[in-house]
């Protein structure tokens, strides 16, 4: 993988996570919310055994601990959310566009192959074969059987 590919799938992953992230903390922290307020009218509706109340104690504080700690991390989280999701909507799709623009072009470049224009005693890199430098494609000078000097 060349740079270009890993600087583009590195910034498609870290938007990804963020943007993932952002949202399943979202969703959590609604859901405790909601558990800390039926932890609440439990407490204050059921006569509880001091077992029970040290369980229902312990279990808000999880609760309250645990959405505290995602609504935190979302605070450091929202100027990139909005930065991806609001002020460049269409950021993920030009870097998956220029993702595909940069894999086009390593490919290009793998398959680029050079026909020499003078010489006919070279094997042009990646064919294999000998290759006529003459115009009209008249292979006359071809010979697939001629060995060429490695001390060139």
């Amino acid at each position: 993988m060349c740079l270009g590919e890993k600087v583009v799938t590195n910034m498609l992953n870290q938007i990804n996570t963020v943007v993932e992230t952002y949202e399943n903390n979202l969703l959590l922290i609604d859901q405790r919310e909601k558990e800390t307020q039926d932890l609440l009218h439990e407490l204050e509706l059921s006569n509880l055994t001091p077992v029970l109340s040290l369980r229902l104690m312990k279990n808000l504080k999880e609760a309250r601990v645990d959405r505290r700690r995602r609504k935190d991390e979302n605070e450091t989280l929202e100027p990139l959310y909005i930065l991806v999701k609001k002020e460049y909507p269409k950021l993920k799709e030009t870097l998956a566009k220029s993702h595909k623009t940069i894999t086009l072009s390593k490919k290009r470049q793998e398959a680029r192959s050079y026909f020499p224009r003078v010489r006919n005693d070279l094997i042009c890199a990646g064919l294999k074969k000998w290759c006529s430098p003459s115009p009209g494609g008249n292979q006359k000078d071809h010979d697939p059987g001629r060995t060429v000097n490695q001390g060139m």
